[in-house]
């Protein structure tokens, strides 16, 4: 249920919007559509501004400009278009092309979509606050469906076009789900340290600021997910050492 609950948060904005806009001129009805075409800014907003990483304030300053760039662009387009369809007079072959000036105006439309993502951040984060954890995860190993305790995975190791997940129990199992697909579907105690590595927090024995130790292995940090391993887990004591081995398949 609760993995519904941006698609309900998103489609209960909708009659906000609708009834704004009713009050600059459009019936019930042309209202809703107008509506409607601002979930795809929406979904947009809340699926990559969590992406964005302001560890260098340049780089996210520019994905976040490239962002609100994208989205307003498409919601303008998508207004005017639907706004023409709204105003097309059959009887003549015309189309009315005015347009409402705030529906015009950047800024309403950026500002519009900030009161209704804003409050559905706010709700989702409550509602997450202790997220379920799946005590099982099912998939395809070597043309045979496996079914594992997730707490037995230590950690995923992305090689080519495949992953394999490591258990606790020494037991390494191929996949050909693709390593984002699994940083997607494992819950908040797994972790992305690598293009190639997703790590079970849980069994992290040491952790420095260049690499953790996962059931005796040692697997590399990136630079781009340092900040974020670093809250997660705390950093080992400075003695404690860690030697990095390199990216080898698992036998």
């Amino acid at each position: 249920m609760k993995r519904l609950f941006p698609l309900f948060s998103a489609l209960a904005a909708v009659p906000f919007v609708a009834l704004l806009l009713v009050s600059l001129g459009y019936t019930l009805g042309e209202a809703s559509l107008l509506a409607v075409m601002f979930l795809p800014g929406l979904f947009a907003f809340r699926h990559f501004l969590p992406q964005i990483r302001f560890a260098e304030r340049r780089r996210g300053a520019l994905q976040l400009f490239y962002l609100t760039g994208a989205v307003l662009t498409f919601e303008y387009v998508a207004l005017m278009l639907t706004n023409f369809y709204l105003r097309y007079n059959a009887s003549v072959w015309r189309y009315d092309i005015t347009m409402s000036d705030l529906l015009q105006n950047p800024l309403f439309i950026l500002l519009l979509l900030a009161a209704c993502a804003l409050p559905m951040h706010w709700i989702e984060r409550r509602c997450n606050t202790q997220p379920a954890r799946d005590r099982y995860v099912e998939f395809i190993s070597d043309r045979r469906r496996v079914r594992l305790e997730t707490e037995r995975i230590s950690y995923l190791e992305s090689n080519d076009s495949e992953v394999w997940i490591h258990t606790s129990t020494g037991e390494s199992l191929r996949t050909k789900t693709k390593i984002s697909q699994w940083e997607q579907q494992l819950d908040d105690r797994f972790l992305r340290i690598h293009r190639s590595y997703i790590v079970n927090a849980d069994r992290v024995a040491r952790h420095t600021a260049g690499a953790v130790v996962v059931d005796g292995r040692t697997l590399e940090v990136s630079r781009k997910y340092r900040d974020s391993v670093r809250a997660a887990i705390p950093e080992s004591a400075p003695s404690a050492r860690v030697r990095h081995i390199s990216n080898d398949k698992p036998s």
